[in-house]
């Protein structure tokens, strides 16, 4: 398989055939644009962006590093609001048993906390509470800014901004960062793949950039 070069930036001449040739709109037309990647992501990036931030994990910071060098971008900050779900004693347990109980904590009791760790209307509010603040700012600066975080955040983000769309379209509020079920859970514990999150006149549209 060929790799994929994300051209993030701004103004930047290309002559790559990528779909994601001008994540953040073309070079004559610039748009605010964030790119969330999962910190195990291994294909390059290329491109100008304004600022990155990172989870504190320490993964995520060394990956947040080496961009930092690559794209000759500043790490601008590292943030627990950027953490995946802290899903308690379920980390250690196999995959076909998450599949089985997380379920539950969406659907039935988003409330209630997985046993030692966070409640997924906890883990929503904390991470897309901090997206929304990162898009701001992308949109105040009409910046490009690439966030490195985890899987599990890039499917919250793409299943919130795939409902946010839906809702809009049919004159619904998005009262507490409602998300689109199959989208989160729909590819069970597979690689997600970085996020293309891009101003679109009064509205965010995002996009998997696969893989």
């Amino acid at each position: 398989m060929a790799e994929i070069t994300i051209k993030i930036g701004l103004g930047q001449d290309s002559q790559s055939d990528s779909k994601s040739a001008y994540p953040g709109g073309s070079a004559s037309n610039p748009s605010a644009c964030v790119i969330l990647v999962p910190y195990d992501y291994n294909k390059p990036i290329d491109g100008k962006i304004k600022c990155i931030y990172c989870s504190t994990d320490p993964e995520a910071i060394k990956k947040a590093e080496d961009f930092s060098q690559k794209l000759n971008s500043p790490l601008e900050y590292k943030t627990k609001k950027l953490l995946y779900w802290d899903i308690g004693d379920l980390i250690d347990e196999p995959d076909s048993t998450k599949v089985a109980q997380l379920p539950f904590y969406i659907d039935w009791s988003p409330e209630e906390k997985v046993r030692d760790g966070e409640s997924f209307n906890e883990f929503k509010k904390r991470f897309l509470g901090e997206l929304e603040s990162i898009l701001e700012q992308a949109k105040k600066e009409n910046a490009s800014i690439l966030v490195v975080t985890h899987n599990d955040c890039c499917k919250l983000a793409y299943a919130w901004l795939e409902e946010k769309e839906e809702n809009a379209e049919s004159g619904k509020n998005d009262e507490f960062y409602t998300v689109d079920r199959e989208e989160f859970l729909g590819t069970g514990f597979k690689d997600s793949f970085p996020i293309r999150i891009e101003r679109d006149g009064s509205e965010w549209i995002c996009e998997e950039l696969g893989e």
